[in-house]
């Protein structure tokens, strides 16, 4: 009776290892470098501020020229992007990356802020859409796919 309990025990423990593989791949993947690329010059081009290159306001920006400035605003725009992008998949990727980095990096709701800023964050998706010629990140990477691709 021992045996056939030992053995369902170390089948279901196989089983939840395998599954928790197959949950990792999916939290692994990233951005192809020339996706996040692609995404973050975009986000430059909505954003258009020399005060806050790529629209970081959340940290100070380092450097004593603007192309330093812009240059270390650009690092911490990718790894927005990147981080973001792991947190989607972490989510269960549901819905639109595009909209979910709106909603991360451009937000239209929320009490910290202003009038203005709820006003003019709207338009970041629209733009962002317009600037990359697609309505949505799924569309943009099939269209793309030499550019575009999930690295493993």
């Amino acid at each position: 009776m021992k045996k056939p309990l030992k053995f369902l025990f170390y089948s279901l423990f196989l089983l939840n290892l395998n599954s928790f593989a197959a949950q990792n791949k999916e939290i692994t993947e990233k951005l192809s470098p020339e996706i996040a690329e692609r995404l973050v010059n975009a986000i430059y081009r909505i954003e258009n501020s020399k005060k806050y290159p790529y629209g970081i306001k959340s940290i100070p920006i380092k450097g004593n020229t603007q192309p330093e400035r812009e240059a270390y605003a650009r690092r911490i725009c990718l790894n927005t992007v990147n981080n973001n992008f792991k947190r989607f998949q972490q989510q269960g990727s549901k819905g639109d990356f595009f909209e979910f980095l709106a909603e991360k990096f451009c937000p239209t709701k929320g009490n910290s802020l202003s009038s203005s800023e709820k006003r003019y964050n709207k338009y970041w998706l629209p733009n962002l859409r317009k600037i990359l010629g697609c309505n949505s990140y799924e569309d943009f990477r099939n269209r793309e796919k030499d550019l575009f691709r999930v690295q493993k």
